[in-house]
């Protein structure tokens, strides 16, 4: 096949729209294909197994290990002899180089290397940093407790020192596993972050209260950070908060989990110098306990340039006034003129112990209005344990109040109580009307009087539209409906089946629902 014309821009471009089926079979067709083919097999890396699988099989004795459930094997790789740069050659000279992204999934491979496996390469490569990978950009830092009941103990502790070999100078990204009981592993990220003082994106991931505070502390504190643009951490304290406060291209921030034993003060901003906190901030993402959230919100200086901002409070209940309080807190320290995109995600109760309350108060409700400041928003969620109820004449606002809006989304983890909604179907069509780029839609309205007629403006772009607990009494007046009117809607989504045991939701409305769904699926696609 002649692929003399086609610029090797195109053929990168198009192997990065394949699977890696496709990408081996198109490095097999042609010479003029091989290289561009193999250059994305190789980008981004899952495993070592690619690795392993360029060296010479005999240099393996492979034993099985047994995994942490019954049946589960990991093939471990032992050498048998001793590595050589011979053995090395034809991965070093043209695999090696290809690769931008390394993200090893211990649990997931069949295959891995043992650590006197690692041994054996560092001394038949001579053990340079980055000489697996020596344009490598991206790496993913195995956690070594990942397998430790898989690998055994002595590989838990021993692995990240070998992790220099993928690290060559050309790393801008680390996301790296905090380290817990596990000196070796400690050290190890000391020296890459030390190595790295010009990273553009770190992540440093914690789960439980194992991991070292104190070194998390001293990995954000101890170093300028000039370049850093994304940071994750799974807490902050004010020695974190005041150091990222003042990092000159920071845009975004990430703060995992506030832990509750290690509160957050409010940090006083200097008269005059609120510029100097976060000055180029754009994105900030935070979850934790609702104390702790509000009082990071205050560590944003009202004149900040922040364009997405998501709040996640952990309790599993927040009271109305709660939720209220939140919503003013965002709505005064964010900038109304950049914000575009605003999410206050409620962290799921725990469903196997919710009690239902006997009697509901539903004259107690959210006031959404102080968010119709925010003009230039293009997406809005907003989800609590119930959906958010909104009354027809906030609903009325929402065209004028954010005229460009992509997506709305007024939703809950699920619907535990049947609550009725204030607006129906004709409120739905007016805002359908009113935001003429509207394309995600959650939303709790009555559907019991809706018709298969055409509406004034349609068809809407709409494509993915969720109901909810939505009353509905006809599904085929609503397939009607959206036949004519919400032709695009490639996905519709109900309330949950598996909820109508536990009576948590009027399990006809889930059948009529689901039955839409079906309906919908084999008018928009026939053939499945």
């Amino acid at each position: 096949m002649d692929t003399s014309s086609l610029s090797p821009e195109i053929l990168r471009n198009v192997c990065e729209h394949m699977d890696n089926a496709e990408r081996f079979s198109m490095a097999l067709t042609s010479r003029g294909f091989l290289e561009p083919a193999l250059d994305s097999l190789w980008q981004d890396l899952y495993s070592f197994i690619p690795f392993i699988s360029c060296l010479p099989a005999d240099l393996w004795n492979i034993r099985d290990n047994p995994g942490p459930f019954e049946g589960d094997t990991t093939q471990v790789l032992h050498p048998r002899r001793m590595a050589t740069p011979k053995d090395m050659d034809r991965y070093l000279s043209f695999y090696a180089p290809r690769i931008r992204s390394l993200r090893p999934h211990l649990l997931d491979n069949e295959m891995t290397l043992s650590i006197e496996a690692f041994e054996a390469i560092r001394l038949a490569t001579g053990g340079k940093d980055g000489v697996l990978s020596p344009l490598l950009t991206n790496f993913y830092w195995p956690s070594p407790d990942a397998a430790r009941y898989s690998l055994g103990e002595e590989f838990t502790k021993l692995l990240s020192p070998y992790m220099s070999l993928f690290l060559g100078s050309m790393v801008t990204t680390l996301y790296l596993p905090a380290p817990q009981d596990t000196p070796l592993h400690a050290g190890s990220l000391d020296q890459a972050l030390r190595q790295y003082p010009r990273l553009r994106t770190l992540v440093l991931q914690g789960t439980g209260s194992g991991f070292d505070r104190e070194f998390i502390e001293s990995c954000i504190t101890s170093f300028p950070w000039e370049d850093l643009e994304h940071v994750s951490v799974p807490f902050v304290t004010n020695p974190i908060i005041r150091h990222l406060a003042r990092l000159p291209r920071l845009r975004k921030l990430v703060i995992q989990d506030s832990a509750e034993d290690s509160p957050v003060t409010i940090v006083t901003l200097p008269v005059g110098a609120s510029d100097a906190f976060f000055p180029a901030l754009k994105s900030f993402k935070i979850s934790g306990s609702l104390p702790a959230l509000q009082a990071l919100l205050h560590c944003i200086p009202p004149t900040n340039a922040i364009t997405h901002i998501h709040c996640m409070p952990t309790e599993d209940h927040l009271s109305i006034s709660e939720r209220q309080d939140i919503i003013k807190t965002i709505t005064t320290r964010c900038n109304p003129s950049t914000l575009t995109r605003l999410i206050l995600f409620q962290g799921g109760p725990d469903y196997e112990s919710i009690d239902n309350p006997l009697d509901v108060d539903l004259s107690q409700e959210i006031d959404i209005s102080p968010i119709f400041r925010f003009r230039e928003l293009r997406e809005l969620k907003l989800w609590f344990e119930d959906p958010v109820r909104l009354t027809p004449a906030e609903f009325a606002t929402i065209p004028k109040a954010f005229p460009n809006i992509k997506t709305l989304d007024f939703g809950s983890f699920m619907a535990l109580n049947f609550i009725p909604p204030r607006i129906n179907h004709t409120h739905l069509i007016s805002l359908l009307q009113g935001c003429p780029y509207l394309i995600s839609l959650k939303l709790l309205f009555d559907a019991s009087e809706i018709s298969g007629e055409v509406v004034p403006g349609a068809p809407f772009p709409l494509e993915y539209l969720e109901v909810n607990n939505s009353p509905i009494y006809s599904p085929s007046q609503v397939i009607s409906f959206m036949k004519v009117n919400l032709p695009n809607v490639t996905m519709i989504y109900g309330s949950e089946s598996y909820l109508e045991d536990r009576n948590h939701n009027p399990a006809i409305f889930t059948r009529r629902w689901d039955r839409v769904k079906e309906e919908w699926r084999a008018y928009r696609c026939p053939r499945l």
